[in-house]
């Protein structure tokens, strides 16, 4: 942890937290695990893989901009969700249940560098089928792993 994560190809520690308040109930979920982190065009990217017992292995990528922020799922349950301040961002997620349309309202976006640790902090509002479900907040860090 003596450097800012930069390399090309280097290995860090990914925590997402994620906090989602709906209607004066909440909750957060948090996954901390290994990715692989490169830059390019001023942008980062990280590969990670989720596993679920249910669903499988989902692989993962995150790409941060300065103003905007793809969180990419593939695998079982495929999404592209999008956070990019001031903007509206709408997908359609295949369910179990079928077809959802699922937005996001980004209110707040920050890429942000504190010392040895890259942070992300978005907040949005979150639609399904245009009806408001919740105000979420999530926060990316990523440092570097001591070799």
């Amino acid at each position: 942890m003596s450097k800012p994560p930069k390399a090309e190809g280097e290995k860090v520690s990914l925590r997402i937290r994620v906090e989602q308040k709906d209607l004066g109930e909440g909750y957060m979920t948090e996954t901390i695990t290994s990715a692989g982190l490169s830059e390019r065009n001023g942008k980062v990217y990280l590969f990670y893989r989720e596993s679920d017992p249910e669903e499988g292995e989902t692989a993962c990528v995150i790409k941060a901009g300065r103003n905007r922020l793809d969180i990419i799922r593939r695998g079982t349950g495929e999404s592209h969700m999008v956070l990019e301040a001031g903007k509206r961002t709408a997908e359609m997620r295949l369910t179990p249940a079928g077809p959802m349309l699922i937005e996001t309202e980004t209110t707040e976006y920050r890429l942000l560098q504190e010392g040895d640790i890259l942070r992300i902090e978005a907040e949005y509002n979150l639609f399904l089928e245009r009806e408001f479900i919740s105000v979420c907040r999530a926060l990316i860090e990523i440092v570097c792993e001591d070799d």
